[in-house]
């Protein structure tokens, strides 16, 4: 054997090498991305179970909710700054989320269930007030992304769930 031949075996065998590394490293490129994806996602699903544990054990803080779902006119000033700091701090911790979306870090059925959430609460007409008078400092893109969506003539909004009660009691008696 020459050295040509040696040569030649040598750059056969660095080439398969190359290619063997380039699609080991997609694969873990691939993992590491669908790794950070679900801990991004995992952990907005905290935020939102945090936000959301927050409202259940606070007794207050379930009626000022259920007044607002219900449109009652009777809810107090008080009840009503104590509801727009909650949504506030929902809404905050829902661009954060929104920013993570964007970058392709959540999937858009994790993004859809913080969507449905805002939505629905920003579809009552105090929330709505609030939101619409851009009182909290959000970003623009943000703003535009959930006007859009509460503008859709279809949507969910959010029920009391002295509401959501009757109508499952209702249910139970069929």
């Amino acid at each position: 054997m020459n050295w040509e031949a040696i040569g030649a075996v040598g750059e056969i065998f660095g080439a398969t090498a190359t290619v063997v590394m380039l699609v080991y490293l997609s694969i873990q490129i691939r993992h590491a991305r669908d790794t950070t994806q679900s801990s991004t996602e995992l952990e907005a699903s905290k935020v939102l179970t945090r936000l959301t544990e927050r409202v259940a054990e606070d007794r207050d803080l379930q009626r000022i909710w259920n007044e607002i779902a219900e449109e009652s006119q009777d809810i107090s000033d008080e009840d009503i700054s104590h509801f727009i700091w909650h949504l506030a701090t929902v809404l905050h911790a829902a661009e954060g989320v929104w920013e993570q979306y964007q970058k392709g870090l959540i999937s858009k059925r994790a993004w859809a269930e913080w969507e449905r959430a805002m939505t629905g609460a920003l579809r009552t007409p105090i929330a709505y007030t609030w939101w619409s008078q851009r009182a909290a400092p959000f970003s623009p893109e943000f703003y535009d992304h959930i006007e859009t969506i509460i503008q859709q003539k279809e949507g969910w909004k959010m029920p009391s769930t002295d509401s959501w009660m009757t109508a499952s009691r209702k249910f139970d008696n069929r």
